[in-house]
């Protein structure tokens, strides 16, 4: 019963393992691909013009600083399996 117990347990964790290698490959490959088309962009914008490309990389700065932390703020009695102060 012990044996069948362990190679269980090496098998979901040779399991685990192998599904987190391949989840980090897809998500470095998508970070890879969404590099170069953001450096694609940024390449075929300045190329237009080189005015709109910095308004551009103002305003999506600005985007990326602001709505992320607006977007993130819980109160903290609507969080799932929070206990109420």
């Amino acid at each position: 019963m012990g044996v069948r117990r362990t190679a269980k347990g090496v098998g979901d964790f040779l399991i685990d393992m192998v599904g987190e290698a391949l989840t980090e490959a897809i998500l470095s490959l998508l970070a890879c691909a969404l590099l170069g088309c953001l450096a694609l962009t940024a390449y075929l914008s300045w190329s237009f013009g080189p005015r709109f490309t910095i308004a551009g990389a103002g305003l999506l700065g600005f985007f990326l600083v602001h709505v992320p932390g607006r977007s993130s703020v819980i109160p903290r009695r609507a969080a799932v399996g929070a206990s109420p102060p």
